[in-house]
């Protein structure tokens, strides 16, 4: 761990603290309101920041699943805006997983991070500037070259590598949540005309699938939300889809959706003891959002519900927490209080 993380994580827990002490920013009015009211705010002139609590900065893979319904919600220039902001950043050196509210750029863990990059470029063929894209196609083609790279191995197989990645804390390899990052690089730099190798992407996914529902890992069958819902942006069958939803229904999902676990096997971090079950049976709200809009397709009677009760939370706290317990009560441990005001309830402003 580096000094800048070291000082990244000190800023959280004291963030954490005076929010615990002296509360947080609330909004006022129906959960779409209180939604757009926290887009708004998070918006600094510049860039969306990804809250208004304790990561009051850039996060690119935030940002990244946030970009098609900020676009819907009418933020196309408040998103180019960010665009032209993380790249004008990145384009010194190469892309990471955040940017600090003084500019520097890192990753965590401090490794490469696959979502970050394909994340980053799917945002740009979203939101189809041209302008941008041919100002930094130079980088953008090293970033793309540099991608391939680091993760894929040439036989349609990605590599035996720990990567920095949505769940930031699980140690792990050869991850089918990386593997679903090839998908949406390769189908991004086709969007945006940018060089990417032949390889077969939806194979390498449907090497996870076990017939009812896609491993965590190559060596790991243990069912986790990210795999499953990253693995549904590809084109599947019918009978695919139909059976990852039934799986997450059954095992993942309550009165609010989504956990990233039902298990404790995983191999975490050491810092986990800090933040305690941080990333397996929580209930995280980004995760929760996005499988709305694929519950939509399958199950909409059961996606409204689940919206609603969304939507209930929402108005009752005035914002948008970043993690709840099973109770519905925001995440807390002793040094660590969830965040609030979150970018990413643009997912559900866009369902609402």
């Amino acid at each position: 761990m580096n000094l800048l993380t070291l000082r990244q994580g000190a800023r959280y827990a004291f963030s954490s603290l005076q929010r615990r002490l002296f509360g947080g920013r609330r909004f006022r009015g129906s959960a779409k309101q209180i939604c757009l009211q926290v887009i708004e705010a998070c918006y600094n002139g510049e860039y969306f920041r990804n809250s208004l609590g304790n990561y009051a900065e850039f996060w690119t893979r935030d940002f990244g699943i946030s970009c098609r319904s900020l676009l819907a919600l009418g933020y196309r220039r408040e998103v180019i805006s960010t665009l032209r902001y993380a790249l004008g950043h990145f384009s010194s050196d190469t892309i990471t997983t955040a940017i600090t509210p003084r500019g520097a750029s890192f990753s965590f863990p401090a490794t490469y991070s696959p979502d970050s990059v394909a994340l980053l470029f799917n945002a740009l063929a979203e939101t189809k500037v041209p302008s941008l894209v041919s100002r930094h196609r130079n980088f953008l083609e090293a970033e793309a070259k540099k991608f391939a790279q680091m993760v894929l191995d040439g036989k349609d197989r990605i590599r035996t590598a720990h990567f920095s990645g949505m769940r930031d804390y699980v140690i792990r390899s050869e991850s089918c949540y990386d593997a679903s990052m090839v998908y949406v690089m390769q189908h991004a730099c086709k969007k945006l005309n940018i060089s990417f190798p032949r390889f077969d992407a939806k194979q390498c996914v449907m090497r996870y699938w076990n017939g009812r529902y896609f491993n965590a890992s190559i060596k790991d069958t243990t069912l986790t939300a990210d795999a499953n819902l990253f693995a549904l942006q590809l084109p599947l069958s019918r009978h695919i889809r139909q059976s990852v939803v039934q799986c997450m229904e059954k095992n993942l999902t309550g009165a609010l959706p989504l956990p990233y676990t039902a298990s404790d096997s995983e191999p975490m971090q050491w810092m986990e003891f800090l933040v305690p079950n941080w990333e397996r049976r929580m209930i995280w709200t980004h995760i929760g959002f996005l499988y709305l809009s694929v519950l939509h397709k399958e199950l909409p009677e059961r996606a409204k519900k689940y919206a609603k009760t969304y939507a209930r939370l929402v108005e009752d706290q005035g914002t948008v927490f970043e993690l709840y317990t099973p109770k519905h009560q925001p995440y807390r441990s002793l040094l660590y209080y969830a965040d609030e005001g979150m970018l990413w309830c643009a997912n559900l402003a866009a369902l609402l």
